[in-house]
């Protein structure tokens, strides 16, 4: 009997506990990377759905030198660093008297403390009569020069100076001032937070007269709002009692000889309001080139005027059929959208949708409901963003996506609200005449998860669509058109792959010679290996054009090449009873079939000129755009596909994908099947055989049964593959995001998606974090998938047994 070394038994032994230990561990490794991977997408994607938040920095404060309620409110917080206590919070408000009062507010570090409010600017808004439009700016007594913080503000009004009537906000920091003599100005608030050498900080106040226009002789409007526009000039737009529409502009031209500009006036009648009710509310678009008159009785009117401040149409509409007051108007942010708010409380948003062969005001959408008529609308200078005021509250709503952001509500109804050109701040005054103070903050207030799987009525578009265009002053982040790219591209190249592969499979392992398997395996595998950069290299510049200039022949190579395979088969069954052609079925039909298989791409090519000739006017392409095949009354999947008319054809389609991708994904497919059909045992071909069953029958009963958990897994990796595709989809898909089942058009991918918009996504931004959840959404997909691919192979196994 044999004795055992036991110091071999111990070492191998000690090698065993080693083995499984770097084993354990690693897999731990693995495992935990993956969940890391997971936790870290997730993480960055998750901050899309935060809700808004807002913090309260001045709660009913008493503001110094406000003996009088103030005619109109705002703020500008500049925040300089992570800290509130850093930053520079300078609120101010117009009063009757005539001047515009800045306060410095500072936020204690500890929030126990209270807030300071100190007066440190008083900026009068006139300290001369009224001018004409066309006087300089000294006469006009511009306040241009700004003062540093903790001035007294010059001298003060003098007591014959005329006193403000009403504040009409106009944006932000725009303000129309209505004077007691009937004089109208337009003002701009400056607010500068500067720097000294020392890097001490110091804040410069200003008030800017951008237009004025003087009052008229023995007669008030009774409306009127006023716009700067580009150049230097203005428009004002004046109601009078006898309902008569007026407007100004004040054009600046320079003098191409001397250089000197000079101003010119001109006056215009517009048609009269829509109805006969009172007019309770104006508005001008940013840009001046449309005015909105709202009316009592629920009336909206629109005049839009060219450049040159002529009127170019008129529109007049019944906006709220139950007759409420239009109470609040103003242009959104983009110069396109209206918002509207009325007596009930309700905010809505209107733009124009074409409607025939024009183009109409219409109501989109609702926003927040206030518990009161809307007495304010505030729209923000950065994005789609509204503050609207009402019922004693503020509210904050995203216009685009109809997404309530915020109510803000103090203890005393508001009467008076301002919002901050950066977005970040609210200021309240209530009815005790109480300073209140927001920090608001909603840095992805356009992404909601209907706006991402919905479909939104965008601006300029007549109906609701689903959009992906991550840049503009609207963006749009549906991003269904992305995923519809991605199984798109999946099912295209899987329906070209796909049959292919296991074709290739099938023939490989069961119907040729062993050393021609042994030798074509490897290099198939080694297919697999071939960077997929390289592969849309090759497509983009080689394999797009050649399909686009032989685009008839492919399409004839689908009826010459089959025929051709059947030409070549009638033929054989006569030659096949001799023994040379029962040696090629032994396993080298493909010497014969691949000479075929170049007949038929070869008829192809000589006969697809002469039929685009003869059928397509010489050029397909230009057939197809111009929907000459709608002569052939197409029925059924052809209009499903294309629709009843034209169809563009782009060099980076489907059609390009399907083949480059379906490249990369044969070697895989064709090596996972071959191994499943090359693991059935011999022995049961060999009684399948023995039983009296031909080859054929053998393989589609016995074989393919049996190996359908592990072809099953092959599809299922492929798709996998073809799912998680970036570099081939990014160069040859043409990147446009669309839905459409047309080969002859691109896409773009949740893949592709990430490497074309992820080097222009600012790091923590919405278009970043959405980027993240795309990764979100294509690791689920493909978790998915295999977890339904193993569930599957498992009842395969079940049915079919241990293969």
């Amino acid at each position: 009997m044999a004795v055992i070394d036991k110091s071999v038994l111990r070492r191998v032994h000690r090698r065993d506990r080693w083995a499984r230990w770097v084993i354990t561990v690693g897999g731990i490794v693995i495992i935990g990377s993956v969940i890391a991977i997971i936790a870290v997408i997730l993480f960055e994607a998750a901050p899309l759905f935060a809700p808004a938040q807002s913090r309260v920095l001045v709660d009913g404060q008493e503001l110094p030198d406000l003996a009088e309620p103030a005619l109109a409110v705002g703020v500008d917080l500049v925040e300089l660093g992570q800290s509130l206590s850093s930053a520079s919070i300078t609120a101010y408000g117009f009063v009757p008297s005539g001047e515009v009062l800045f306060w410095d507010i500072a936020v204690p570090a500890d929030r126990r403390e209270r807030p300071s409010v100190k007066l440190v600017h008083r900026a009068p808004l006139r300290e001369f009569g009224p001018v004409d439009a066309g006087a300089s700016e000294e006469a006009a007594g511009v306040k241009e020069a700004p003062m540093k913080e903790g001035s007294s503000g010059g001298a003060a009004a003098s007591s014959s100076r005329s006193l403000l009537r009403e504040v009409a906000r106009m944006s932000a920091s725009r303000y129309l001032c209505r004077w007691s003599d009937g004089a109208a100005s337009l003002v701009q608030v400056d607010i500068t937070p500067q720097f000294d050498e020392s890097g001490r900080r110091s804040v410069s106040y200003g008030v800017k007269r951008l237009a004025e226009l003087p009052a008229e002789k023995d007669k008030t409007p009774v409306r009127e709002v006023m716009c700067a526009v580009e150049g230097g000039g203005f428009r004002c737009a004046r109601l009078w009692p006898d309902r008569r529409l007026e407007l100004i502009v004040v054009s600046v031209r320079e003098n191409m000889l001397t250089g000197e500009t000079e101003e010119q006036k001109e006056r215009s009648w517009l048609a009269d309001p829509p109805g006969d009710r009172p007019v309770t509310a104006m508005a001008f678009n940013q840009d001046g080139s449309r005015l909105f008159v709202g009316t009592e009785d629920g009336r909206l009117g629109r005049w839009e005027f060219t450049p040159e401040g002529k009127m170019r149409r008129h529109e007049n509409m019944i906006a709220f059929g139950d007759g409420r007051a239009v109470t609040a108007l103003s242009s959104v942010y983009g110069n396109i959208s209206l918002a509207v708010g009325d007596s009930l409380g309700q905010l809505s948003i209107w733009f124009d949708v074409r409607e025939g062969e024009q183009r109409h005001l219409r109501r989109i959408r609702d926003l927040y409901a206030h518990s009161g008529e809307v007495k304010t609308i505030i729209p923000s200078q950065r994005d789609k963003t509204l503050l609207s005021c009402g019922g004693g509250k503020a509210s904050l709503d995203y216009m685009t996506n109809g997404r309530h952001l915020l109510t803000l509500e103090p203890d005393r109804p508001l009467v008076q609200a301002g919002y901050s050109p950066r977005g970040n701040s609210v200021i309240g005054i209530d009815d005790a005449n109480r300073l209140h103070l927001w920090k608001v903050s909603c840095p992805h207030a356009d992404v909601t998860l209907a706006s991402l799987f919905t479909k939104v009525h965008y601006e300029g578009y007549d109906r609701p669509e689903h959009k992906w265009q991550s840049s503009g002053d609207e963006p749009k982040h549906g991003l269904v058109p992305i995923i519809f790219g991605s199984l798109k591209a999946t099912v295209y190249a899987m329906l070209f792959a796909t049959p292919l592969a296991l074709a290739s499979a099938v023939y490989v392992s069961y119907f040729t010679t062993p050393g021609f398997r042994r030798s074509i395996k490897p290099i198939v595998e080694i297919m697999a290996a071939l960077p997929s950069v390289v592969i849309g290299f090759l497509i983009l510049l080689w394999f797009a054009p050649f399909l686009a200039r032989w685009l008839t022949s492919f399409f004839t190579s689908l009826i010459t090449v089959p025929l051709a395979f059947v030409l070549f088969l009638s033929f054989w069954q006569a030659v096949r009873r001799f023994d040379w052609a029962k040696r090629i079925e032994g396993g080298y039909e493909f010497l014969v079939l691949a000479p075929v298989l170049c007949a038929g791409v070869a008829a192809a090519m000589v006969l697809g000129p002469r039929i685009e000739d003869m059928i397509f006017g010489g050029d397909m392409r230009q057939w197809l755009f111009t929907a000459g095949w709608t002569q052939w009354k197409p029925q059924g999947l052809w209009t499903a596909l294309f629709g009843s008319t034209g169809v563009q054809y782009e060099q980076l389609n489907a059609l390009v994908v399907a083949m480059g991708l379906g490249f990369a994904v044969i070697p895989i497919i064709f090596s996972l099947a071959d191994d499943a059909l090359s693991s059935i045992p011999h022995s049961m071909t060999a009684a399948s055989l023995a039983l009296g069953a031909s080859r054929w029958q053998t393989l589609w009963r016995v074989i393919v049964p049996s190996a359908s958990p592990g072809i099953f897994a092959a599809i299922m990796v492929g798709f996998g593959r073809a799912v998680g595709e970036t570099m081939i989809v990014f160069m040859a898909a043409g990147n446009t995001p669309i839905i459409d089942m047309s080969p002859f058009n691109g896409f773009r991918t949740l893949a592709a998606n990430i490497a074309v918009e992820m080097p222009e996504a600012p790091f923590g931004g919405t278009l970043f974090r959405l980027l993240f959840l795309c990764a979100v959404i294509l690791f689920c997909t493909t978790f998915a998938l295999n977890t339904l691919a193993e569930v599957v192979r498992q009842r395969l196994r079940k049915r079919f047994g241990r293969y």
